[in-house]
């Protein structure tokens, strides 16, 4: 069985990398301020596991990145790039961790509902950015000409 490889321009995966390394930051942030207020609204530590999961996640996977590759105080931009890629990676962890973990609270702990709440911003908001500068900058219309130049 052959597997087929799908030739990617490094412009657009530059790109792609630049804003899931946005959204790393941006979904750090928000959970982080998330996790607060569910503390200071007296939040039971059942309901914040979530939350500290995900930050748990994206500052190991920060740490992780940057050491494996040497990266902590380089200001070189080759390897800024290799650093905004595993962001990259680490964002799509820490997104799809919300989600499912969102999912669960959501339909599975239907008398606490208030609790996951709370998650709606924190993956809503760094989609929609990414989304949104996707689509202005031209990375998301495969085959025109604005997304091959």
């Amino acid at each position: 069985m052959s597997k087929t490889v799908q030739i990617q321009d490094e412009r657009l995966a530059r790109q792609q990398n630049a804003l899931g390394a946005v959204g790393y930051w941006m979904v750090t942030a928000l959970q982080a301020v998330a996790l607060a207020v569910k503390l200071l609204l007296g939040a039971s530590l059942r309901f914040c596991i979530l939350d500290l999961a995900v930050l748990a996640v994206g500052v190991a996977g920060m740490v992780l990145v940057r050491t494996r590759n040497g990266l902590w105080g380089q200001k070189d931009e080759a390897l800024r790039e290799i650093d905004q890629a595993g962001l990259a990676k680490v964002f799509m962890v820490q997104f799809f961790l919300i989600l499912i973990g969102e999912f669960l609270l959501f339909f599975l702990d239907e008398a606490n509902l208030i609790w996951s709440l709370p998650y709606l911003p924190v993956w809503i908001i760094p989609a929609l950015y990414v989304m949104i500068r996707g689509y202005r900058s031209g990375l998301y219309t495969y085959g025109t000409k604005k997304a091959e130049t």
